[in-house]
């Protein structure tokens, strides 16, 4: 009743962080086992966890608009994180679909109030760039790579884990968007031929 009472305030930024914990604690929840002995529900790929994790992603971005709405940044912050915590075991091949939108709204949020965590933001530009690629939006995903690239991390490590991360994808991005260039590598010459290939096919 006092988490109800808590949603029901007339304030956006109680009723948002209230938000929060209750999707938090769903979260939780699939950390414990479905039956004694057996492994926790957060760590096997069952369809009530993936549709948990997507229930909660599509209501933490109600409350991501909310936040941008009051014009908090750290409650914009706040959102984002669990955002993407949620998401973490999602990023399968199979399941891009569904976290593709969650990717965009918590990286736009974070990029529109500059957010000092670079790395997180690297993490959400190099994670959309590929579910871009995925969907063939070959510009969308080539900006999402430049915006990665283009951050600042906090130490040099990180920042050469990014590029190494990074730069094959923008190499890829390079070829694909130009089905005349003649690669001179070996591997980007059967990588172009296979996309040559792929797009006759379709």
């Amino acid at each position: 009743a006092c988490a109800e009472r808590v949603v029901l305030s007339p304030r956006m930024h109680v009723r948002v962080r209230a938000q929060i914990v209750r999707e938090l604690a769903r979260l939780a929840a699939l950390d414990r086992p479905s039956a004694p002995g057996a492994p926790p529900e957060s760590a096997v790929y069952t369809r009530r966890m993936v549709a948990t994790r997507v229930e909660i992603l599509k209501r933490l971005e109600g409350s991501l608009a909310s936040a941008q709405r009051v014009d908090d940044p750290q409650l914009v912050t706040e959102v984002a994180v669990v955002m993407h915590e949620t998401l973490l075991p999602l990023l399968q091949p199979e399941l891009l679909g569904a976290v593709h939108r969650p990717l965009q709204a918590a990286a736009a949020a974070l990029e529109a109030i500059d957010s000092p965590l670079t790395q997180l933001r690297a993490q959400l530009h190099a994670e959309l760039a590929r579910c871009e690629v995925r969907a063939e939006f070959l510009v969308k995903a080539a900006t999402q790579v430049d915006k990665g690239l283009a951050l600042d991390l906090p130490d040099a490590e990180a920042q050469e884990r990014l590029r190494a991360a990074l730069r094959p994808l923008a190499e890829r991005l390079q070829l694909r968007s130009d089905v005349w260039a003649e690669p001179e590598g070996a591997v980007d010459q059967a990588y172009l031929r296979f996309e040559r290939a792929r797009a006759t096919a379709e």
